[in-house]
């Protein structure tokens, strides 16, 4: 006798549950940025400036963390002030990035090439202010800035976004209250309140505004503070001072000039 066997095959809808870049057995916080680069971004090779260091994309997104953080009112210690934040007694974007005595709360990875991955991952819980502001200086970058060294470099670091697990985190002025200490070590620049940002400059703009504004060319000790990328048609310029702010909103084309109230409008 033949035995007849029928297969019953069920069709599950397996559903999955995205738990913003987590991990569903308890593991720690994932979250992937991916960004294309239409021209190198340096991060301190020195033979190769199209290969990426994960110290030197760290060092650049937390200066300009740091110019966002010193804008909004909190803390951030200076590369030559560093030791005086140690353990907990640090400024506010050493509680993120980690000082002397009190580690990062993320791990960063990347990959090379025209296209770049970089995954964030969690070494410590990271509160939504924080993933909140991490994304607000991603955004500046990407519309603004530029990532990575040799800012003066008239091509390196244009960056544009193209998948961003932290869109989800919008910071809000009330957890900034509750989140920024205003403690620690303190470093007044650089700070986005004294930054300008044009579109569209031209060459005689920028040759007016570095010759009006002297400082901007650099000192024996210091570098440049005026960026004027080619390709992407923007020029970024800060102070150090409010008397120096005043020269750059002096000859700056007002039209085309965007401010922190600009930015703080925009982002919050």
């Amino acid at each position: 006798m033949k035995l007849q066997v029928k297969r019953k095959i069920l069709n599950t809808d397996i559903k999955i549950i995205r738990n913003t870049g987590g991990c569903s057995m308890g593991g720690p916080r994932v979250f992937r940025i991916k960004l294309q680069a239409p021209n190198e971004i340096w991060t301190g090779d020195h033979k190769k400036s199209n290969v990426l260091r994960e110290t030197g994309l760290i060092g650049s997104i937390r200066w300009w963390y740091e110019a966002l953080i010193r804008a909004l009112g909190g803390t951030a210690c200076g590369p030559i002030d560093n030791s005086e934040c140690n353990g907990r007694m640090h400024c506010d974007a050493c509680e993120l990035f980690g000082c002397t005595g009190w580690s990062r709360k993320f791990i960063l990875r990347c990959s090379n090439g025209k296209t770049i991955r970089i995954s964030l991952t969690e070494l410590r819980k990271m509160k939504d202010v924080e993933l909140g502001l991490l994304n607000t200086t991603f955004k500046i970058i990407e519309k603004y800035g530029a990532m990575g060294g040799k800012l003066a470099h008239e091509k390196y670091g244009i960056i544009r976004i193209m998948e961003s697990d932290l869109d989800e985190f919008q910071p809000e002025k009330s957890q900034l209250k509750g989140y920024l200490k205003k403690k620690g070590s303190r470093c007044e620049n650089p700070n986005l309140k004294r930054f300008i940002f044009i579109e569209n400059p031209n060459i005689q703009l920028v040759k007016n505004l570095k010759n009006k504004c002297s400082f901007l060319k650099g000192s024996k000790n210091g570098g440049k503070r005026y960026f004027y990328k080619t390709s992407e048609k923007r020029l970024f310029a800060y102070a150090l001072n409010d008397g120096e702010y005043r020269c750059l909103i002096r000859y700056a084309p007002g039209d085309r000039v965007t401010r922190w109230d600009d930015l703080l409008e925009e982002l919050f």
